[in-house]
């Protein structure tokens, strides 16, 4: 009987104890200026629970444990992070990020602090960029820079044809921006290797871009290359090593099931029926050479290919000259199914072999004079059957449901 008394006493004041381990929380958020901040997000770490700021600066969080901790951000500022340790009151005083105050943006001619920009202005670094797998350093951009268009009209290796539009299309003619490496007009951002971009910004409306007058009506893209900073030489290899996959593969229809929705087709158009019941049972059964199943999509593609990058970087600085050297390689395979070298006495792949090259020198002659020396080149190697992949493509879409014959001629 006792010990059936002391069980029911734990279960009826179990709880208070635990509700005893948590405090309602208040306090006050102002910035260094002593101004009270509003909208601050105040978030218990950890968890779902938190609140905002009110127009005084002011907050309350109930129901929270004695020793949680409690995560204070807001825009502009350094994110804090307080222990409760029991206490009822927390007030809080958050200061400016000075890194995202100092950061510094490439716009037209000069640079400028972001904070300090008011024109229309976007812009990635480096380590954004490389995050994307991406073979093309367009490829790289989709997404990441708010206002930039990408489209994409080939898949074949060295030719992906991109389409850059600024803010959408404003004209029938010239829709594509200025795009400027290092200042020097360039024609094609693909060429690039992205382990030699230090920073790419993109001008989009007319206060931004009025310094280029009439070739930046449909804005302006400034790619700013890497040049030495550090005082001792640091050398940079990198390898990469990927996957290619189609997005999606398609399950392509029986020759026999096509053959029964064309006749279909022809017959709700009036027209005589192309397959006899006889031919389509030979589709189905498969043992005629000459009514065969084949599905093509399987026969032209293969499951993936091979992706691979191979950088080497070198850059120092001393208190009068920056230097930065970049080789790169890159080699993209294809992925359709070709005979192999020794068979043909030639490789029919579809692939992709660039060689990227980079040699940036910043002299200061003397405090008054400084010169750039900057070269780049290239060498593209691009390899394909003797017809193009459009062609490649429509000889597919037209052959899908055709015959294989047992010599292995299609018709």
């Amino acid at each position: 009987m006792r010990h059936r008394l002391m069980i029911l006493c734990f279960i009826i004041f179990c709880p208070f104890i635990l509700y005893g381990q948590r405090i309602s929380i208040s306090g006050n958020v102002k910035d260094k200026n002593g101004d009270p901040l509003i909208g601050v997000t105040v978030q218990v770490k950890g968890t779902n629970s938190g609140t905002i700021t009110d127009f005084d600066g002011n907050y309350l969080l109930p129901n929270v444990s004695k020793k949680s901790i409690l995560a204070f951000s807001y825009i502009g500022m350094v994110t804090q992070e307080i222990e409760v340790n029991g206490k009822s009151s927390i007030n809080v005083v958050l200061r400016d990020d000075s890194e995202l105050l100092e950061e510094v943006v490439v716009v037209g001619y000069s640079t400028q602090k972001k904070v300090s920009v008011t024109g229309a202005v976007a812009a990635i670094s480096n380590d954004q960029i490389k995050q994307s797998p991406s073979a093309n350093l367009v490829g790289s951009l989709t997404g990441k820079l708010p206002g930039l268009s990408i489209m994409q009209n080939s898949g074949q290796p060295g030719e992906e044809d991109f389409q850059l539009r600024l803010r959408g299309a404003s004209t029938m003619n010239g829709q594509s921006p200025l795009i400027l490496v290092d200042g020097v007009p360039r024609e094609d951002l693909s060429l690039l290797d992205p382990n030699e971009i230090a920073a790419i910004s993109i001008l989009k409306d007319a206060s931004a871009t009025a310094v280029f007058g009439v070739r930046g009506a449909n804005g302006v893209i400034l790619v700013t290359t890497k040049i030495g900073e550090q005082e001792k030489p640091s050398l940079s290899v990198s390898a990469e090593y990927g996957i290619q996959e189609f997005t999606k593969n398609y399950e392509m229809m029986d020759s026999w099931r096509y053959a029964t929705l064309y006749n279909q087709a022809l017959v709700n158009d009036g027209l005589p029926i192309k397959y006899s019941d006889r031919q389509i049972q030979l589709y189905k059964d498969g043992t005629n050479p000459y009514y065969a199943n084949t599905d093509w999509f399987d026969v032209m593609f293969k499951d993936r290919a091979v992706m691979s990058r191979y950088n080497a970087n070198l850059s120092g600085s001393s208190k009068r000259v920056k230097y930065f050297v970049n080789v790169g390689m890159l080699n993209q395979g294809g992925m359709m199914n070709t005979e192999s070298r020794s068979k043909l006495g030639y490789d029919p792949q579809f692939k992709l072999n660039r060689y990227n090259f980079r040699s940036n020198l910043d002299i200061r002659v003397v405090d008054w004079i400084k010169a750039d020396l900057k070269i780049a080149g290239y060498i593209d190697k691009v390899g394909r059957p003797g017809s193009a992949a459009s062609d490649q493509f429509q000889f597919f879409r037209k052959n899908l449901y055709n015959v294989s014959y047992s010599t292995g001629f299609s018709g």
